[in-house]
């Protein structure tokens, strides 16, 4: 055999080894007809978006005003935590805009609270509760003042801003009543009293809370209420000062899980101490007013929403304390 015969018979041994193999390799790795499966690294990830029985989450955004919908019978307003600032509208002065309580105090950590809270539903309901959030800075508007005192005075810009954020609730009101019948607002706030609990807004003043549980029962003082109602709904079973500060109500149940509150079966009345009773938003807002859906201003104390952890297990108590509360109180069509 000569040296150019030598070589291609080499070559043809050497291509047989190889498919052998190659072949031998493959059969390894598939053997009794499964798949074979790349390396995990190198899969590349799945992402499939689940129905949330055909429910469709829309975020609406105005670049001052946020609102995203939901299909839980909660909706979230958070009117005085937005740090957006703007040479479009004219800052509130109080030459301006002359509301006696004049004020452009920012509540701190109420926007993180929010979405603690709005992931937090979901997690545990598998549905979104309706959130509506101003982003502008409180020196430009005021969310839970009346008109002539929210915003400064002949400007149409702020207006139209400030006429979205109310539209955006009664929009949310109108989808949670058409799908539940009923349903509640919590408005979110931040206050800096020395006493460190969340008071609860129920468009009931400090002196009408102190009063005794017989004269906090009239009809009167419920109606004037933002839970007027709700309490039209449990009456036959249960007194209006129960609701407010008994072992059902609201207050009772956050403090039963882990957040003092005001009032409460443990914290009745503010007596001296300052309490915010309730702004516009849940006076107009609220079935006191008219309608199906109920509406609470909540105060939130510094403790329990100025660092990230404690803040995180108060918005859990709290979507636990409303998840209870709507047991207890409400039937939902």
């Amino acid at each position: 055999m000569n040296i150019m015969s030598r070589v291609s018979h080499y070559r043809l041994v050497i291509k047989g080894v190889i498919y052998s193999a190659l072949l031998l390799a493959a059969l390894n790795l598939t053997g009794c007809g499964k798949t074979i499966q790349p390396p995990a690294s190198q899969e590349k990830p799945v992402i499939k978006e689940e129905p949330q029985q055909g429910f469709k989450r829309v975020k609406y955004d105005t670049g001052f005003i946020e609102y995203r919908t939901g299909n839980y019978p909660l909706i979230i307003s958070i009117p005085h935590g937005g740090s957006l600032v703007t040479d479009n509208l004219p800052v509130r002065t109080k030459e301006n805009c002359p509301d006696p309580s004049f004020t452009t105090v920012y509540d701190t950590y109420t926007p993180e609270l929010g979405e603690l809270v709005d992931s937090i539903v979901f997690a545990r309901t598998g549905k979104y509760a309706h959130i509506i959030y101003c982003k502008l800075k409180r020196t430009y508007v005021d969310m839970n003042r009346q008109t002539e005192y929210a915003i400064p005075q002949g400007s149409t810009a702020t207006k139209s801003v400030y006429d979205k954020y109310h539209d955006f609730i009664i929009e949310a009101k109108s989808s949670v009543t058409k799908s539940f019948g009923t349903g509640l607002i919590l408005d979110f706030h931040s206050h800096g009293h020395a006493k460190q609990e969340v008071e609860i807004g129920y468009q009931l003043s400090s002196s009408v809370l102190n009063l005794n549980d017989n004269e906090l029962n009239k009809e009167s003082v419920a109606a004037s209420s933002g839970i007027y109602n709700l309490y039209k709904s449990v009456s036959s079973k249960t007194t209006f000062s129960q609701l407010i500060r008994g072992d059902n109500s609201f207050g009772t149940i956050f403090y039963n899980n882990g957040v003092a509150s005001i009032p409460s079966k443990q914290s009745p009345s503010p007596a001296e101490t300052p309490y915010f009773s309730g702004g516009y938003i849940t006076k107009i807002h609220g079935s006191g007013t008219s309608g199906t859906i109920d509406a609470i201003q909540l105060e939130f104390h510094s403790d329990c929403r100025r660092e990230p952890s404690v803040r995180k297990v108060t918005a859990e108590q709290l979507v636990k304390t409303v998840d209870e509360f709507f047991k207890i109180n409400y039937i939902f069509k």
